[in-house]
């Protein structure tokens, strides 16, 4: 069986003994994750848009920023050293890039190498090295 490829966050195992964690209530700690995982999704490098981290209740709010999982950053907010944790945009769009690539090579090769065919416009019949 092959592995789930669906865009994911790192969490280790140690996130729920923390002690900044548990001092978290319930509520704050699924909120930590969301965060987390919204910054992955749209790629942000950590940045948490104001409208975005308003939405949640005030005392969540409250608690990530005492405790220091967020770090209030102008008008909007960041998830603390969020980078040192979680992949950077241009690494979530390498590893999509790659992953492209290799796809296409391997559309190739089996649609072409092994038939034997060279079509005109595909990049690896006109660049046998590449």
């Amino acid at each position: 069986m092959s592995r789930d490829t669906r865009p994911y966050i790192a969490v280790t195992n140690e996130l729920f003994r923390h002690p900044k964690f548990r001092r978290l209530n319930f509520e704050a700690r699924v909120t930590l994750l969301e965060l987390w995982a919204h910054c992955n999704e749209f790629m942000t490098d950590g940045h948490v848009d104001s409208w975005v981290f308003e939405e949640y209740p005030p005392k969540v709010q409250e608690q990530l920023l005492k405790v220091g999982w967020v770090d209030k950053k102008g008008d909007d907010y960041a998830m603390h050293d969020y980078l040192k944790h979680q992949k950077s945009k241009k690494e979530i769009l390498q590893h999509k890039s790659n992953k492209s690539a290799a796809g296409a090579l391997g559309g190739h090769t089996k649609n072409h190498t092994n038939q034997g065919i060279v079509k005109p416009g595909c990049y690896w019949c006109e660049n046998p090295q590449a």
